[in-house]
């Protein structure tokens, strides 16, 4: 009797955490059951359920099987036993003889025993149960199991039965459940609309509920052989975003349940596309093939923006109040897919390669790409991680941070460095200048005496610093207009100090043929001549125009002007570090237009992108792992199509990309400070306990936003298609849509931006040599449907073909 106990109380605390645990264990490989689990007795038999007495131990997850005389399988049902009494379906069997058998599911061991269904058998009479067992909501959904809140009184006992479309039974479980927060397995069922029926089986009551399992199985670490896989996602029960349909034929549905907050609307933005509205997002056509990202939120009805939504206190602009957060504390529910399928013959190149499995949420792109070369003059930086350096350098990467290979030899890095192959990463004036820190900080008109004793460099200091700092790396970006060190890029002592620093990269660079880029900061302010509006006047537009037509030394008087203090660096960074995340299909082609003008100023240009919005770091991310879901907190991800289009132009229209606070490769989703919320198994309450914590000298993990593995289809893109056709002839293309007029090309390169972007349409950009043309359609403010496009190639032919959505859309002919 007292081992009987002992073996029920240890059943009913750990055998759920238990049952986590052996679904964790490395390679899927189980133990054998300590004991067990064998079969006592079973008795109670009705052609509905039978009562079975089992003995094992440390067995807490079972498969009962019911086969006929014949040998044939008829049902199984997944139990998750609290005691050594088990409730075991058989569905309404007819009389008859057949053979129980009992299987563990965290540990091996089985047993079998015959048992008969006799005519006239009866369930014994139950009483009706107090309450319930009422269904309240179905939510973590997947494949293999789904989350169940149910409400009852006294109801000890539960059938869970799932049938599909047709009304068949699929899955059939018996649970005893500890808490109102259940989990019904589901078998490796496929995607599909399914109904669950919940039954008492101590007393009588019944509910059902149809649910749905997406078409991926978002929430598990799969193989990736499904069409839609997930890069982020964050609360289903703010956004339960189901796509059905087929390939560029897409339907978005949120099945999520609740209302917005009184006073407010939904808010959604499909990829550049804003909706809003009062019920959930429901029948919404998606014709592309290209990345998809959904974000919801919940503000007033005819908010103009979502920048006016401030933590700041109420002004003329920013109110507190212009929107509503869900609860857990999040600002928006999110999700970003990628679809897995084949590029139409002959159609658009699709940039996401079907192997690409982004539910793994690590960064993976050097693991299958194939060895490239971009252009000389091109320079692609990204981060390496557990890759090696010889690895990432094969597949494209053309510079690395010198953090990445501090901890190559010493004549490895030194024979990179040589190579011209190495990133001096956004130092700071007190790091190349090697600053003395004098005191407490003490502003004095703009620049802190505490870096800066006597205020801004002589011309012998700046020019004695320019000597000492390290000129060693052929890419060189700074962080110079920010923190505490900061100086104003007007003093002169930047003009003394770049002279001798670019004199110095001309010598170990420049003298070898040696390409290097030196920027002094990676974001820079413009005056108003540098931005495009957002009105639509003509002499708005013909001020922007008339920066192509002037002498540079008309423009608008910049440092970077001729014989201004930062003239003598040869690199000017976009910066994409996005705010609010509507009302910004503007920003592409406001950066391709700056730019323009960078290089018509005698710079080079690049890109120099952040992946995340930076507004509102608290957004809900949720992170897969079999034994349960991980919260974390963070900001919101750049739409997917947008971030491969700077990578894919910053290499048409500039020489560099840089994304800021990418990652490599990492092993283990490991994390070294979690803050985050722990549902194992998908429970509805977080729990304290996260096992997936990175152990000492082992690499923190950060999260997964795609970012990483999103710059790198950009960048191959460019490569596969304008790289294959690098120093061609440039020439933009007459086009038109849905047989609408013509969009004639202006014969000047830069004015094509300015009147695409205030006429809120697209381009079309060729490059042609040795008779193969690669060209572009890209329009920011699109919409997500279909719709025909015809250009006229370079050489006079008239090509058709579709498009839909904000993604760059790139061909080969």
């Amino acid at each position: 009797m007292i081992n009987r106990l002992l073996l029920i109380t240890m059943l009913a605390l750990v055998g759920l955490d238990a049952v986590a645990q052996n679904k964790s264990n490395p390679g899927g490989a189980i133990k054998k059951c300590d004991a067990g689990p064998k079969i006592v007795k079973i008795y109670d038999i009705t052609p509905e359920q039978a009562k079975v007495q089992f003995y094992g131990i440390n067995v807490f997850g079972l498969d009962a099987s019911v086969f006929d005389s014949q040998g044939k399988k008829l049902m199984v049902s997944r139990i998750v036993p609290t005691s050594p009494e088990i409730t075991v379906p058989l569905n309404n069997l007819k009389p008859g003889k057949y053979r129980l058998v009992l299987s563990g599911t965290t540990c091996t061991g089985s047993s079998e025993m015959a048992f008969s269904v006799l005519a006239g058998a009866s369930a014994r009479a139950l009483a009706k149960c107090e309450a319930g067992p009422d269904i309240m909501e179905i939510y973590s959904v997947n494949s293999e199991r789904a989350r169940v809140q149910f409400s009852g009184i006294n109801v000890f006992g539960i059938t869970a039965s799932v049938f599909d479309s047709q009304g068949k039974l699929t899955v059939s479980s018996s649970i005893v459940p500890a808490s109102s927060d259940i989990l019904v397995p589901l078998n490796n069922l496929k995607p599909g609309k399914y109904k669950l029926r919940l039954a008492g089986n101590t007393c009588q009551g019944a509910s059902e509920k149809f649910f749905t399992i997406p078409a991926s199985n978002a929430g598990l670490r799969t193989s990736g052989q499904g069409q839609v896989k997930y890069i982020a996602r964050g609360y289903t029960k703010h956004l339960d975003l189901v796509i059905t349909g087929t390939s560029e034929n897409w339907i978005l549905n949120d099945e999520a349940t609740d209302k917005p907050a009184a006073g407010y609307e939904f808010r959604y933005l499909v990829n550049g596309v804003l909706l809003t509205q009062s019920t959930p997002l429901k029948n919404y056509r998606y014709q592309s093939n290209n990345p998809l990202r959904v974000l919801k939120m919940q503000t007033k009805p005819g908010l103009e923006s979502l920048a006016k939504w401030s933590d700041r206190e109420r002004s003329y602009f920013y109110d507190p109040q212009a929107g509503h957060i869900f609860n857990e504390g999040n600002t928006a529910a999110l999700s970003t897919v990628v679809f897995n399928v084949d590029s139409p013959a002959g159609g658009f190149i699709n940039p996401i390669p079907k192997i690409y499995n982004p539910e793994t949420q690590l960064t993976a792109w050097a693991d299958a790409a194939p060895d490239m070369k971009l252009p000389k003059g091109h320079f692609w930086v990204a981060k390496k991680g557990e890759w090696s350096t010889e690895t990432v350098l094969k597949k494209g990467v053309t510079h690395l941070s010198k953090y990445e290979i501090q901890h190559e030899s010493v004549p490895k890095i030194e024979k990179l460095k040589n190579a011209g192959m190495t990133y001096d990463e956004v130092p700071r004036p007190e790091a190349f200048m090697n600053l003395a820190v004098k005191g407490e900080d003490r502003w004095v008109s703009g620049h802190n005496r505490k870096y800066w004793p006597t205020g801004p460099l002589t011309e012998k200091e700046a020019i004695q610093k320019a000597e000492q700092a390290d000129a060693g790396h052929a890419l060189w970006i700074g962080e110079t207009m920010e923190g505490s060190s900061y100086m104003a890029p007007g003093e002169p002592m930047w003009g003394h100090f770049y002279k001798r620093f670019r004199q110095r990269y001309e010598a170990n660079f420049g003298a070898r043929g040696i390409p290097y880029f030196i920027g002094h900061n990676y974001f820079m302010f413009w005056p108003d001549a540098f931005k495009l509006g957002d009105g639509n006047s003509a002499s708005e537009r013909a001020k922007k125009k008339s920066l192509f037509k002037i002498p540079v030394s008309q423009f608008p008087r910049t440092d970077y002007s001729p014989g201004g203090t930062l003239s003598s660096t040869n690199l000017i960074t976009e910066a994409i570090y996005l705010n609010a995340p509507d009302n910004l299909n503007g920003a592409l082609f406001g950066s391709l237009y700056r730019m323009e003008l960078y290089k018509r100023m005698g710079y080079k240009a690049g890109i120099f992108l952040f992946a995340v919005h930076e507004w509102k770091p608290n957004n809900a991310y949720q992170y897969w792992y079999k034994d349960g879901q991980y919260y974390f907190h963070d900001k919101l991800p750049l739409d997917p199509n947008l971030l491969i289009a700077y990578a894919f132009l910053s290499q048409i229209y500039g020489n560099l990309y840089v994304e800021w606070g990418g990652t490599g490769k990492q092993s283990a989703k490991n994390w070294d400070d979690p803050k985050g919320s722990w549902h194992p198994d998908g429970s509805r309450i977080a729990q304290p306990g996260f096992p997936h914590v990175a152990k000492a000298n082992e690499p923190g993990y950060h999260g997964y936003n795609g970012g990483s593995d999103l710059s790198y289809f950009g960048i191959k893109l460019y490569n596969d298609t304008f790289g294959a056709v690098d120093g061609g002839v440039r020439q933009y293309l007459k086009f038109r849509i849905d047989g609408k007029a013509w969009i004639v090309p202006d014969s000047i390169a830069g004015n094509n931006i300015v009147d695409a972007h205030y006429d809120r349409r697209g381009i079309v950009l060729s490059q042609s040599k040795n008779g193969k043309t690669a060209w572009f359609y890209i329009n920011p403010y699109a919409d997500n449907l279909a719709h025909k496009l015809e250009v006229v190639m370079p050489d006079g032919t008239v090509v058709t073909e579709k498009v839909a959505g904000n993604g760059v859309h790139v061909k080969v002919r």
